[in-house]
């Protein structure tokens, strides 16, 4: 058994443990990709069946004890196990979604970050890739459950991720994974009691009802873009070398985009601001093309819908993407693409994004400022 690993039955899920049970299979397994994936999910589900309802594993103990003891040292290894692992769970809700009609949201949250935050105080900044969340598309496509779901998101963001990751820190000190005097060590914040919902007032109660109806009125008349057009690209995503290389087709009409109202605008967060530079090159983008349509650099016509009317006046809203991304495809007309960009967001690697971007018609400029953004 390999050093850093955990004992069994933990040891079962491990990467090392699983290339090697696939290196033992027929060879049109070991040399298709789409087979030595699926046969890495059903090994590694195979592993883990029934954990949950095992009491000889034991719970996770507490953060003075440490990690729990199937806790993989080894980081490379680690860190292929979580996406083999997150990786299911993304299928497990899309299945559970087509063929149960079950919605589901799942919050996936990492202590770990950047060493060279060791030794400072952890800010919802920091943390702001340590969340990934897994959800269906009767939720994540719902415009009615968007500020909800974008609500639960940012809480998660702002709230969970630090405390997660001040937890985290003392795990890894508990269990000698990591030194103390390399790490800042900080103090749990305690959770806020509840406050029982405040009565509206008569005034409050009549303003809330003209609000309610304005919104129905405009649902009532949805603008029709007519010059929309659809557009489909083939992303590419990135590929590691103990998994499986999964192809990933994104095809988005974005006819369908314009003819429903959007969704409601995401809050504003004062931490989460575009770059300055990554803005300079996206007003130059908008102003070399006057304004009207964002233009492709020496890839004929460009694919990216006008900016409408209603697309100046209403925000953005995605429970999906960041804040400083949505201010920066606000700025430059961009809300036509804004599902493909979600998609490119959370399916396609770093190395691939701005390309991908790129394929939607963005400039050369835009693109390059957009995946600069995306990666944090």
């Amino acid at each position: 058994m390999a050093p850093n690993l955990p004992l069994e039955p933990w040891y079962f899920v491990t990467q090392c443990e699983i290339d090697n049970l696939i290196s033992q299979m027929p060879e049109e397994i070991t040399t298709d990709d789409h087979s030595r994936g699926a046969a890495a999910a059903a090994e590694t589900i195979r592993a883990i069946y029934r954990w949950s309802k095992d009491p000889n594993q034991g719970p996770t103990p507490s953060s003075e004890t440490g990690f729990h003891a199937g806790f993989i040292r080894d980081g490379m290894d680690r860190k292929d196990t979580r996406a083999r692992l997150i990786a299911i769970i993304e299928d497990a809700c899309a299945a559970l979604d087509r063929v149960c009609g079950v919605g589901a949201a799942c919050i996936i949250v990492r202590g770990e970050m950047n060493p060279d935050y060791r030794l400072m105080k952890i800010t919802p900044r920091m943390v702001f890739n340590n969340i990934q969340v897994q959800v269906s598309d009767t939720i994540g496509r719902n415009p009615a459950l968007a500020r909800l779901l974008s609500d639960t998101i940012n809480h998660a963001r702002n709230e969970l991720a630090v405390e997660f990751a001040k937890d985290w820190r003392r795990r890894a000190v508990s269990s000698h994974y990591l030194s103390s005097e390399a790490l800042l060590l900080e103090p749990l914040t305690p959770p806020t009691p509840a406050t029982p919902p405040a009565i509206p007032s008569k005034d409050q109660k009549a303003s809330a009802a003209l609000q309610s109806a304005h919104i129905a009125r405009r649902s009532a008349t949805p603008y029709i873009n007519r010059a929309a057009t659809s557009s489909s690209a083939v992303l590419p995503t990135r590929s590691r070398s103990h998994t499986s290389s999964i192809s990933t087709v994104l095809s988005v009409s974005s006819s369908d985009e314009s003819e429903s109202p959007g969704p409601p605008s995401l809050p504003s967060v004062s931490h989460s601001r575009p770059r300055p530079q990554a803005l300079k090159e996206a007003r130059a983008a908008r102003q070399s093309g006057k304004g009207h349509m964002l233009d492709s650099c020496d890839a004929g016509p460009s694919t990216v819908t006008p900016m409408r009317a209603r697309d100046q006046q209403q925000p953005l809203s995605s429970a999906v993407l960041p804040i400083y991304i949505m201010e920066l495809l606000s700025a430059v007309g961009g809300g036509a693409n804004l599902k493909p960009i979600e998609q490119i967001y959370t399916k396609i690697g770093r190395d691939y994004q701005e390309a991908a971007i790129a394929e939607l018609g963005f400039n050369g400029g835009t693109a390059r400022a957009i995946a600069m953004l995306m990666r944090g």
